[in-house]
């Protein structure tokens, strides 16, 4: 008992032996936090610089999409191409950089006034006739058109994005390398649209963004990933051969990223490749409707994998726009903000700009043949002369600034006059950015697996409209420069 009490004396009879307390405990909590601290600061520091290193902020010159989409409705003319129809030209649909848009325009006009007055005439798109179609048993309640068929574990047609020509122009190609591969389940687990043949191959530009922006549009509506042909055919009137050139690169002109943050896009050559390999052991089926008479809320109701619009020939008037016509524009909305310029067009632009040294007045001359057509544009040409420019840019640009010319006018001598008042520049000036040493070729023979590219005529006018939009002051023909209207006598809107 002696020995026993003896013990307990010197240790507490609550804790093990192991288990005493010291007196440094404090000191040492307090130097493991420190530690800790230490630590999470010098990770923190890391992230940061990790962080700092690798951001690119979007470029301020293309920031807000809703000044973007505005631009759309500009009316702004062509530039070197001239545009003998009153349909709106390539460029007037591009989009230009945030600080030239005018807080004036309203998108309706684009997507209402403009497309109403193609659409709705018509004389100009009649509805094809359909041949040998059977109504489909599986259509919805109340389908009646002979213009539905539905096909099970059917193979796609002999290409997707079918051209007229497959061969290629002279020192032309697109990579047709094999497209990245995508996982089985990610491709069954989507829907899928896609617009075959049609009349709108080798169109002008704005034509085809108008097809192509109608079919994302509804393909948005439908909730579907659009297959896109990302091949296009260059109409004649921007090449140097002057014929259509086919399979140019969507990329030459577009920002194709960009453009697929605004909707789901899959290449046509991947979609080919996938559906060939994964549609029959998945029972994949397709729904295949002849052209735009079948609305989209009636595809709306079909669960099909893949649901096909069948235009008809080249050489018909089979437009895909026609989608987006009539009844229609109140449920497919074309995402035009989705629509930029390559940031290979943008940097030529940005360089042209760097060069003027950011500090530039810009001036929009319209002439060629509607200069020529006085039934249409009676004073166009008049408007236009030297003498005439002087005399209205008096007032409206400072003597002695530079001036950027735009214009489809060939002989650019023909403005020399402008020089008196003026330090005036074209973009013929800047031809080195586009030489086979500049950064543009490097980055776009990529594309081409080192095939040379030639910078076409659209490429020179929308190179053309992004700088005269960033101008201080934006001088237009037909806002600033004349009362003739942009689309012929008569066609001027209030």
């Amino acid at each position: 008992m002696r020995f026993s009490i003896a013990k307990m004396v010197g240790r507490s009879p609550l804790l093990p032996p192991t288990r005493r307390f010291r007196p440094d405990l404090g000191q040492s909590a307090l130097a493991t936090l420190r530690t800790r601290f230490f630590t999470l600061f010098v990770l923190g520091v890391l992230i940061f610089t990790y962080v700092a290193v690798i951001y690119q902020p979007e470029d301020p010159l293309f920031g807000s999409s809703t000044k973007i989409t505005s631009f759309l409705t500009s009316t702004s003319s062509a530039t070197f191409i001239s545009d003998k129809t009153i349909v709106k030209t390539g460029e007037d649909f591009m989009v230009l950089s945030q600080a030239a848009v005018p807080d004036s325009i309203n998108i309706a006009d684009i997507d209402r006034g403009m497309m109403s007055a193609i659409l709705k005439k018509k004389d100009m798109h009649p509805v094809l006739p359909t041949v040998g179609e059977t109504v489909n048993d599986s259509l919805p309640v109340g389908e009646t058109e002979n213009t539905v068929e539905e096909t099970a574990n059917d193979s796609l047609p002999v290409t997707v994005g079918e051209t007229a020509n497959n061969s290629l122009p002279v020192g032309e190609t697109v990579n047709d390398s094999p497209p990245a591969d995508v996982s089985e389940a990610s491709f069954i687990s989507r829907r899928y649209l896609l617009y075959h043949g049609g009349g709108d191959r080798c169109k002008s530009m704005s034509h085809y963004l108008w097809s192509l922006m109608c079919a994302l549009g509804e393909a948005q509506y439908l909730n579907r990933t659009l297959v896109m042909d990302t091949s296009i055919c260059l109409s004649s009137v921007y090449t140097s051969s002057h014929q259509d050139e086919e399979r140019k690169d969507f990329r030459f002109y577009f920002d194709f990223d960009h453009l697929k943050e605004s909707g789901s896009l899959l290449d046509s050559r991947q979609f080919a490749f996938d559906w060939t390999r994964w549609h029959r052991r998945n029972g994949l089926k397709r729904k295949v409707v002849k052209d735009s008479r079948t609305t989209p809320t009636k595809l709306s109701w079909f669960d099909d994998a893949l649901v096909m619009r069948k235009f008809g020939s080249k050489d018909s008037d089979s437009y895909w726009y026609n989608v987006c016509k009539a009844d229609n524009e109140s449920v497919v909305e074309p995402p035009w903000h989705s629509v930029r310029r390559s940031k290979l067009l943008r940097d030529i632009a940005s360089a042209i700009t760097s060069r003027l040294n950011w500090d530039f007045d810009s001036v929009h001359v319209e002439r060629g043949d509607k200069a020529k057509n006085k039934e249409l544009w009676p004073n166009l040409d008049a408007d236009t002369s030297p003498k005439a420019l002087l005399s209205k840019l008096t007032g409206k640009i400072e003597d002695g600034r530079s001036v950027y010319v735009a214009t489809n006018e060939p002989d650019t001598s023909f403005f020399d006059p402008l020089k008196e008042k003026y330090n005036t520049h074209f973009i013929d000036e800047y031809k080195d950015l586009w030489s086979e040493k500049s950064k543009w070729y490097k980055e776009i023979t990529k594309l081409t697996d080192g095939v040379p590219v030639e910078f076409d005529g659209y490429m020179k006018i929308s190179v053309d409209m992004e700088v005269f939009s960033r101008g201080k002051k934006q001088i237009e023909t037909f806002n600033d420069l004349t009362e003739d209207c942009k689309d012929g006598i008569k066609s001027c809107t209030s």
